[in-house]
């Protein structure tokens, strides 16, 4: 099967966040650090699965 890489990207935050500790929360921008991908890129994923309703985001 082949992703976009948006969807790969997408798929990558998601495991990622669902590893993540409750307590703090975790930003986009470590995300982004975290798989060596722009910030920017990383932002548009976020957003995108926030309008899906997959993650709570805020500015």
């Amino acid at each position: 099967m082949r992703l976009t890489k948006f969807t790969d990207l997408a798929l990558r935050a998601v495991m990622r966040l669902a590893v993540a500790d409750d307590e703090e929360p975790v930003t986009t921008r470590a995300v982004a650090e975290e798989m060596a991908v722009p910030h920017a890129h990383m932002a548009k994923v976020v957003t995108r699965l926030r309008h899906l309703g997959v993650v709570e985001a805020r500015r």
